[in-house]
């Protein structure tokens, strides 16, 4: 995962987490809060409490779904 990276949360994805349609991991969840379309990848682990390879993990799983 490039640190540079930034990422956006899809209104698709917004709709299922406010619905609840998709149930995220308590890790998952806290990406998906951190996620804010301005903010480098690289940041996000600070912003979310976690570390880089559980940060790398997460989004990958995040952008699987």
């Amino acid at each position: 995962m490039p640190s540079n990276s930034i990422y956006a949360k899809t209104a698709k994805a917004v709709l299922e987490v406010k619905n609840k349609t998709i149930r995220l991991s308590r890790e998952l969840g806290l990406v998906f809060l951190a996620i804010d379309g301005k903010t480098p990848a690289g940041e996000l682990g600070g912003r979310s409490g976690l570390d880089e390879a559980a940060l790398v993990q997460a989004i990958d799983k995040l952008l699987a779904e």
